[in-house]
C-alpha cells in the first residue's frame, strides 16, 4: 500500500511540534502557542488546524491536555 504525501506546511508544523515536544507529546497549551507566535495563526483558526490534522493521521488528541504527532520525525526531513 503506497503512503500518502505528506503536505509542506504540515511537514513544518509537525517539524516544530516535535521540536517542542518530549518524544512526540505536547501539551494542548503549547501546541497552540506554538502554533500562535512561531506560524502566526490567529487564536480562531489554531483548533480548525489541529482538528484537520488529527483527521488525516497526523495527530492523536489524548485526553484533553495532550497532543501526540503520530508521525515519526525521521519521515519530516
Amino acid at each position: 500500500m503506497m503512503e500518502k504525501e505528506i503536505p509542506l506546511i504540515y511537514k513544518i508544523i509537525l517539524k516544530r511540534l516535535w521540536q517542542g515536544s518530549e518524544f512526540g507529546k505536547i501539551r494542548f497549551k503549547e501546541a497552540r502557542i506554538i502554533l500562535n507566535n512561531h506560524f502566526r495563526f490567529g487564536k480562531e483558526n489554531t483548533i480548525p488546524l489541529l482538528r484537520a490534522m488529527k483527521a488525516e493521521g497526523y495527530l492523536e488528541c489524548r485526553s484533553s491536555q495532550f497532543v501526540v504527532v503520530l508521525i515519526p520525525l525521521n519521515h519530516l526531513v
